[in-house]
């Protein structure tokens, strides 16, 4: 599960939890209508504990993010 967890003025942290070992992807996109564009913003490598990714440049749109396991 992604959770948010606060952040300054302007921006958004999300935390999650990795195990140890597995890799990850974090995406975006700007809606949810049928055909979704998911954009990469970040790629990680579980530690078996928290791991977690700041937007520093939130705007007023929406956005609505997943991460994904890679192979």
């Amino acid at each position: 599960a992604i959770t948010l967890v606060g952040g300054e003025s302007g921006t958004l942290a999300l935390r999650f939890e990795g195990q140890d070992g597995v890799s990850y992807v974090l995406e975006e996109a700007t809606n949810l209508a049928p055909a979704t564009v998911w954009q990469p913003v970040s790629n990680y490598i579980g530690s078996g504990g928290p791991l977690g990714f700041v937007d520093p440049s939130t705007t007023n749109d929406m956005r609505f993010y997943r991460l994904r396991i890679l192979p």
